[in-house]
């Protein structure tokens, strides 16, 4: 699936302060993600996420998002569109271990599904949690949970299909510079009336 991304950090710290400073004051991060896939799916994300430092290990902030999801090859020309609203914060309670959450709604618009039924518009609860742990110097691990609203096309979003998903992703630093990484992600695909793992 090819994807394009751009990010754009910006801090009230100096350069030369910031890059020994892992606590920033205030901080800013817009963020743009555009994919496609071979059946015309065309997906983009914009999204603005800002925050600031509680003490020296703690931040706490919000974010805002707006998505648009549709199809190139759909004669209907069938579009949907997504907004985030959410609060975020992360702990780095020692070198070790660093906690990050963010709990908000995305609102979906009103819509056709896809038995060409009206659907409404609707508020769907949304979270991201992760933890990064470095238990060595070679070796890093990191666990998430994420529920979102399923973007892969325009009429899964019009089902109003959520995605439940458990991440492990540990890494291992070889010699020379290689890297050893692994991805699993696991967890329910749901809408009205379904349940799929």
């Amino acid at each position: 699936v090819p994807e394009t991304q751009l990010n754009v950090v910006n801090s009230s710290a100096p350069e030369a302060e910031t890059q020994g400073e892992v606590n920033p004051t205030v901080a800013l991060q817009p963020t743009w993600v555009s994919s496609t896939d071979s059946d015309g799916n065309l997906r983009q994300r914009i999204k603005l996420e800002s925050d600031f430092a509680i003490g020296d290990r703690a931040r706490l902030g919000m974010l805002f998002g707006q998505g648009f999801v549709s199809n190139v090859h759909s004669s209907i020309g069938q579009s949907e569109e997504i907004r985030d609203l959410g609060i975020t914060g992360q702990w780095h309670p020692r070198d070790k271990l660093k906690l990050e959450g963010m709990f908000g709604v995305s609102q979906l618009g009103a819509s056709v599904d896809g038995d060409g039924q009206p659907v409404g518009g609707a508020f769907i609860p949304v979270a991201k949690l992760q933890a990064h742990l470095t238990p060595s110097e070679i070796a890093n691990l990191d666990l998430g949970f994420e529920r979102s609203v399923f973007d892969l096309s325009p009429l899964i979003v019009a089902n109003r299909v959520i995605r439940d998903q458990f991440t492990v992703h540990p890494e291992l630093k070889l010699r020379d510079g290689w890297r050893l990484r692994a991805l699993a992600e696991m967890g329910p695909v749901t809408s009205v009336g379904e349940n799929n793992v």
